[in-house]
């Protein structure tokens, strides 16, 4: 898996982990604590993905 992005939150802490996944040809979000520990994580193709991608897009601030 290649790391290829992260989400923060307001106070500048990585809160999601996006990684590309080759073995499945998508992505794996996974969500992490203030610690770096998982919560939980998704897998996506590369359709759900682009979808994602453009609904995040129209969101400010992302």
């Amino acid at each position: 898996m290649k790391r290829v992005g992260e989400i923060r939150n307001k106070s500048g802490k990585v809160s999601k982990v996006l990684y590309q996944d080759a073995s499945c040809d998508g992505y794996i979000i996974i969500e992490v604590d203030e610690n770096g520990n998982e919560l939980n994580s998704i897998r996506l193709n590369q359709q759900e993905f682009d979808k994602l991608h453009i609904a995040m897009s129209q969101i400010e601030n992302y």
